[in-house]
């Protein structure tokens, strides 16, 4: 055992041990650590040492950590609810009146028809159950029990009368049950969402009874009402209320299938839903931003971000193209209506950068199909949508490649017949003009300075002076015949 020296923060070594004395560090102030720290340790903890999920699930719930409930499974989630619920029965057994000397139950007469109860380390006041007569329902040991000496009900004292007729003045506390969600406080609530009229059906009292559940057993009410929903899936009486939530259920089953997808609650499913019927309206879709299809596009996992991305860059895009665009874009993009696109997009399982590269690549193909050299009987060497695409790749566009395809149009009989009189082989063609004119290829230009530099030897040959500039540098952007 090391012992204390003299000199204050050292400590002396062990008889026999060599070395340098070990300094005592500082004290930790355990007075700065907080409950939350310690829940949020021991979770770690759990973590780090592989503890069952399910059990880590229950501790979570009876140490009171912060989790999110999403990313339970139901096996999880049930751990998790017995936790709390076994956390909130501990604290009502432990700190009763005469229990905890530091948390005594307030003197102060609660009022007609009051208790004290404690709940979670507070006292509160609640009203006593009542049956339908008015009077309290806290009958003695045995219900309605007889008097020892004739026929008296048993009220009060513990239930038992003593002689005859005798109603008690004092009847025991019931068991507390734990604080309670007010019916009309929770139906004006849920009116805001789903409007007043819906208050009335039977999935509003079957949603209450829910919620109410998991809020006595000690949950927040966005927790109650997240597990409330999760547990209503397969409750017939629920169906009203669950379809209006059918995307976070299709949610949790790919989840639950292994998909790497975020369950979201339901406060952030709403907001999600708001944000993009937003974005639907500002692209005058609001006939479709409704909570039906929202609900099919949040089944499938697509976010806000991306959703919004469908929508302002791929359907805005094909919306406000050009008639000459639309045209070849309806070929690929073969809806009779806007709406009809826009679900399409929506809903579809390619990304809002692959559809933007599709939709780049078809404005190309547009361009070369306006001027004449789209791929057809007559032209088998015309552009394809995989050429076009790759122009589009290289920063193409309609607007840029338009005067390019026009320029490649009027120089093709030229070539064609420079190649003629060359005697060559290999001829350029549509393909080799647009490496030379669009891609700017050094192979391609290199064969239009040849062209071009036979034909000016000809023409001399002909005329004795200079000919015309070379196609290959009217290519690079000097002018000349085309």
């Amino acid at each position: 055992m090391p012992r204390f020296s003299l000199e204050p923060g050292l400590m002396q070594l062990d008889d026999g041990a060599t070395g340098a004395p070990r300094v005592a560090g500082p004290r930790t102030d355990t007075s700065q650590v907080t409950e939350a720290d310690i829940n949020t340790a021991v979770a770690q903890a759990g973590q780090d040492l592989e503890v069952d999920p399910v059990t880590l699930a229950y501790e979570a719930g009876n140490t009171g950590a912060t989790v999110r409930l999403n990313k339970f499974t139901p096996e999880e989630l049930k751990a998790y609810q017995q936790g709390r619920a076994d956390k909130v029965t501990s604290a009502r057994v432990t700190t009763q009146a005469g229990m905890n000397p530091d948390n005594p139950m307030p003197e102060e007469d609660p009022g007609p028809g009051m208790y004290w109860a404690n709940y979670g380390g507070v006292w509160r006041k609640y009203k006593y159950v009542t049956d339908s007569t008015g009077n309290n329902n806290n009958n003695g040991n045995n219900g309605n029990g007889n008097g020892n000496n004739g026929n008296g009900n048993g009220n009060g004292n513990n239930g038992n009368g003593t002689d005859g007729a005798g109603n008690g003045n004092n009847p025991p506390s019931p068991t507390d049950t734990g604080p309670t969600l007010a019916a009309d406080v929770f139906k004006q609530t849920l009116a805001v969402f789903f409007g007043a009229a819906e208050m009335a059906k039977p999935w509003v009292n079957e949603l209450y009874k829910a919620v109410s559940k998991f809020y006595k057993a000690g949950a927040t009410s966005e927790e109650s009402f997240n597990m409330a929903l999760l547990e209503s899936e397969t409750n017939p009486l629920m169906t009203d209320f669950t379809k209006r939530f059918k995307g976070i259920f299709a949610l949790q089953k790919m989840k639950q299938a292994g998909k790497a997808v975020t369950v979201p609650t339901i406060a952030e499913y709403f907001a999600t839903e708001s944000k993009m019927g937003d974005m639907l309206k500002a692209s005058n879709l609001g006939e479709i931003a409704n909570e039906d299809f929202l609900g099919d596009v949040l089944g499938k996992g697509v976010s806000a971000t991306e959703f919004g991305n469908r929508i302002t860059q791929i359907f805005d895009r094909i919306d406000n193209a050009p008639q000459a665009i639309k045209t070849t874009l309806n070929r690929f993009f073969p809806y009779l209506d806007r709406i009809s696109l826009a679900k399409a997009l929506a809903l579809g399982d390619k990304g809002a950068t692959m559809l933007q590269q599709e939709v780049a690549g078809y404005e190309v193909l547009a361009a070369g199909e306006f001027q004449g050299l789209g791929l057809s009987a007559d032209n088998p060497m015309g552009l394809t949508v995989a050429r076009a695409s790759d122009i589009a790749k290289s920063g193409g566009t309609y607007a840029s490649t338009l005067g390019q395809f026009g320029q490649i149009k009027k120089a093709m009989p030229i070539v064609s017949s420079l190649e003629e009189v060359s005697n060559k082989a290999d001829r350029l063609g549509q393909v080799g003009l647009e490496k030379a004119l669009i891609g700017k290829s050094a192979k391609e230009l290199t064969v239009l300075e040849q062209l071009t530099a036979e034909e000016e030897a000809r023409y001399q040959a002909r005329s004795g002076s200079i000919g015309p500039r070379g196609l290959a540098s009217q290519a690079r952007g000097s002018g000349g015949y085309f």
